[in-house]
């Protein structure tokens, strides 16, 4: 009964410990808003994903620090731009925001 119980427990702690190893990343994108008019000819930007993760912007790449948090800045020329940014798990998993902005 004990082996069982212990078996159990075992179970259930490697399921809830694997979830999100399996589970599809964080990336919330706090700045710029999608449609945001940007003025200065570089974009600011920032957010958050998992601590330590490798984040993608239009193919360069960028580093969350230990809490997640990511900045960065980049030259536009003036005009409409779309940002394809993305963060992608060790088993490929994916997350992905789309930013639409107007470089003035």
């Amino acid at each position: 009964m004990a082996l069982l119980f212990f078996i159990l427990i075992a179970s259930v702690y490697i399921t809830l410990r694997s979830v999100p190893f399996f589970s599809r990343p964080i990336l919330v994108v706090e700045e710029p808003a999608d449609g945001a008019r940007i003025s200065g000819g570089r974009g600011s930007f920032r957010g958050l994903t998992q601590p330590e993760m490798r984040l993608t912007v239009n193919g360069y790449e960028i580093y969350s620090d230990s809490e997640g948090r990511f900045a960065f800045s980049l030259p536009f020329m003036r005009g409409f731009h779309i940002l394809d940014m993305r963060v992608k798990t060790r088993l490929g998993r994916e997350a992905k925001v789309v930013r639409r902005i107007m470089m003035e």
